[in-house]
């Protein structure tokens, strides 16, 4: 009876350690993107005939998960958009007027634009490398509200005269700018959507260094780096 006892307290004292290695943790994470940016065939879908779009994006939030595994949480995050970024839907109709071409259309351009949000995102390592590195991938989906400017540019031809003898018509180049709201251009509220090939880095049972690239709508990053504290 003692020796089974024995045994089986060694038994429970060897797994301890194991069980509170698994336990999951709560943590904090940080991450920042110093580059997103539209790759032109996907910004033309969204803005018109040319567009361009980029800026950076940090994300702070909360964390569920375990260092040599994976983890999940809920961050608030900031998409700052670089001035200039914008879109551009115009034609030029030089067969209309016998005096040349004249753009019609309009384009936009961002000032000052920034989506402030909310994410919930996932963590899953495919594979941990003698407990100090991961391979995996990371999803992320949520919501963001857009604030800022927008310079809208009007393009269309005034026609001014038709020659009586010929009935050739006549026009000049008219622009018209106006300030508006950026949201009134890119929607109020925009998804947020990421999607990254993850190399994580455990430092410690409780510190982990992620690098990663993908899917940040509505661009792609070249590289971003995260970091993960568990209490």
């Amino acid at each position: 009876m003692n020796i089974r006892n024995t045994v089986l307290t060694t038994i429970v004292l060897l797994a301890l350690p194991g069980v509170a290695h698994a336990q999951s943790q709560w943590g904090l994470m940080g991450s920042f993107s110093p580059e997103w940016r539209t790759p032109p065939a996907l910004a033309e879908k969204l803005g018109g005939a040319s567009a361009e779009a980029s800026g950076q994006d940090i994300t702070i939030g909360f964390v569920r998960g375990r260092a040599q595994g994976g983890d999940w949480g809920f961050s608030f995050t900031r998409k700052r958009w670089d001035d200039g970024s914008g879109a551009s839907d115009t034609e030029l109709d030089c067969t209309t007027y016998a005096n040349g071409c004249f753009a019609a259309g309009d384009a936009f351009s961002t000032r000052g634009v920034s989506v402030t949000g909310i994410e919930v995102h996932k963590y899953m390592p495919f594979v941990t490398i003698k407990r100090r590195a991961q391979i995996g991938l990371s999803i992320a989906g949520g919501v963001g509200w857009v604030s800022g400017q927008a310079d809208r540019i009007t393009a269309f031809p005034k026609h001014v005269a038709t020659d009586p003898r010929t009935r050739e018509q006549f026009a000049t180049q008219v622009f018209e700018a106006e300030q508006v709201e950026a949201k009134d251009e890119l929607f109020s509220i925009l998804p947020i959507a990421k999607l990254h090939l993850v190399a994580a880095g455990i430092i410690g049972p409780h510190l982990k260094v992620k690098v990663q690239s993908g899917l940040n709508f509505p661009g792609t990053e070249m590289v971003s780096f995260s970091l993960v504290y568990l209490f």
